[in-house]
C-alpha cells in the first residue's frame, strides 16, 4: 500500500463515520421526540404549526429543531406566509396535537 492508497481508503472510513455519527445522532433525537408533524407547538417568543423536523447535536446531546409556518395567537397563519422555528431544548407547549387515525383491518372482515 502506498501513501495514495491509504488517504483513499482513511477518507473513504472518515466519510462512512461522519454518516453514521448524523445518522445515530438523528436516531437519538427522534427516539426523544413526541411532538409531530402537523402539532401547534409554542415557546416563549412564537407559535408555529409543525412542517418539519429535522436534527442537530451543536452545543451537546442531539436534539429536535421543529419548523414552520408562524401562526397569530388566533392560531392562523400569517398572510406573509412566514416560517420559523422552535428547538426541542425550548421550553415547549404544546398547543393543538395532530389525532393519528388508527386503521385496523382484521383477517376476513
Amino acid at each position: 500500500m502506498n501513501k495514495e492508497e491509504y488517504d483513499i481508503r482513511l477518507k473513504e472510513i472518515n466519510e462512512k463515520m461522519a454518516e453514521d455519527k448524523c445518522r445515530l445522532n438523528h436516531e437519538y433525537a427522534l427516539s426523544n421526540n413526541s411532538i409531530k408533524k402537523g402539532d401547534i407547538i409554542s415557546n416563549n417568543s412564537k407559535i408555529i404549526r409543525v412542517e418539519a423536523i429535522r436534527s442537530t447535536n451543536w452545543g451537546g446531546d442531539p436534539y429536535c429543531i421543529y419548523s414552520g409556518a408562524l401562526l397569530t395567537k388566533k392560531l392562523v397563519a400569517y398572510k406573509s406566509g412566514e416560517k420559523g422555528h422552535i428547538y426541542q431544548t425550548d421550553k415547549i407547549n404544546i398547543i393543538k396535537q395532530v389525532e393519528i387515525e388508527c386503521e385496523i383491518n382484521f383477517p376476513g372482515k
